[in-house]
């Protein structure tokens, strides 16, 4: 009885996804680029999107106040002016800290994920031009700028509100920079103590901060979505600033690449056999139980994929293996999937049995690279029908798919 012959190949698809060329279209320009780019990384499994947009504003002059993950800050091309300021009772200069901004970023793909941006913080630089402080308030800087203000120094602000001390010296005569901090919502502000013949804002630069969704979730692309603020309304400059642009447009872009590799150990040659080896069925006289192949590899993954059989014989959803004479046996092929694989069902089981007809689905969570195998058995239920003295053979194809 010669039952010891089985050859199998594995072929792989999508050994490593590309971040696809091209972008999703979105044809109104932007005035703020948030650009975002994920890359698997074996060496930090848990790691998730980085943001690679140019820093500019607060951020880019003190980078402590940027250190949370997906935060950064960009300056705005949003100038304000007044006409003269007499009334003393509503702030001079005032901003609210816009609601979150919940939006959809789309791929080529035309997949499309949810994001969430949130403005942490406001700030600009006043400009009393043609006047200054010392007109004005008859001092010099920097208590000139201190005593231009209801309550003081613009760190000096109205709770919950908060701002980042030691912005400006005050040694200018007429510009001051400032920045504030505060909840969704809260309306930050200061007031003048003296009448003011005009005034201007501009360097315009606000803290955000991005919730992006999980890049191990989502396919390989480039995704970008665009959000609209309307300066009057959202950012409420008060009664008195006109802003000269009415919109700020935020263009967000994540950038998603994955990595899907499988190396197959000891080559594409598997050879069933029964348990103990053919030896040992032999002296017996008896038949074997059933007939088993194995062969080990290693995942790479940091997305969904899918592992499907593509075989030379089929029968109904399996594999088959030919004898030399014709005669089909069906052939088991089970994946023993490594652990942090995620199946349809949202768990995870150690062996799943493959199918040339419905692929199983995988995702992850994380970074994935561990061991796994691939078995390829006849049950001892089908052993009985085999031929003896001939050989069994086929071709079993193992296709893991990035293209879910």
């Amino acid at each position: 009885m010669d039952l010891s012959r089985i050859s199998t190949s594995i072929f792989l698809r999508g050994l490593l996804v590309a971040v696809l060329a091209g972008a999703a279209g979105i044809a109104c320009a932007a005035n703020v680029d948030i650009d975002f780019e994920f890359v698997p990384d074996k060496g930090a499994p848990d790691k998730k999107f980085t943001n690679k947009s140019p820093i500019t504003g607060i951020c880019a002059e003190h980078p402590d106040k940027c250190a949370a993950p997906h935060t950064g800050s960009s300056k705005v091309n949003v100038r304000f002016n007044s006409g003269p300021i007499y009334d003393l009772r509503e702030n001079t200069v005032q901003f609210r800290i816009p609601s979150a901004s919940r939006f959809s970023v789309k791929g080529v793909n035309g997949k499309q994920y949810s994001v969430t941006l949130h403005i942490r913080g406001v700030g600009a630089r006043y400009d009393l031009s043609p006047a200054t402080v010392l007109s004005i308030t008859g001092k010099n800087p920097p208590e000139g700028h201190k005593s231009l203000w209801v309550g003081g120094w613009f760190q000096d602000i109205n709770a919950p509100c908060r701002a980042v001390p030691g912005l400006d010296s005050g040694k200018s005569m007429g510009l001051y920079n400032f920045f504030w901090y505060g909840p969704e919502g809260a309306v930050c502000g200061k007031k003048t103590r003296y009448s003011l013949p005009g005034l201007y804002l501009d360097s315009m630069n606000f803290i955000y901060e991005v919730d992006t969704p999980n890049p191990y979730e989502m396919d390989a692309g480039i995704y970008e979505g665009l959000i609209n603020y309307n300066v009057a309304t959202e950012f409420e400059p008060g009664y008195f600033l006109t802003p000269y642009q009415s919109n700020i447009s935020v263009k967000v872009t994540l950038r998603v690449t994955h990595v899907l590799r499988v190396n197959i150990f000891g080559g594409n040659k598997v050879v069933l056999s029964p348990p103990g080896g053919w030896d040992q069925w032999e002296s017996s006289g008896r038949p074997p139980t059933f007939l088993l192949g194995q062969t080990g590899f290693h995942l790479d993954a940091s997305s969904p994929f899918t592992v499907k059989l593509r075989c030379e014989m089929t029968l109904f959803s399996d594999c088959a293996l030919k004898s030399t004479t014709g005669k089909l046996v069906k052939l088991d092929t089970f994946f023993q999937a490594p652990a942090g694989l995620i199946d349809e069902a949202g768990g995870w089981v150690p062996v799943y049995k493959l199918s040339a007809l419905i692929p199983k689905k995988f995702k992850v969570s994380n970074y994935v690279s561990a061991p796994g195998r691939l078995s390829f058995e006849i049950p001892a239920s089908r052993v009985p029908s085999m031929e003896t003295g001939t050989t069994y053979s086929g071709t079993v194809t193992v296709i893991w798919d990035s293209q879910v």
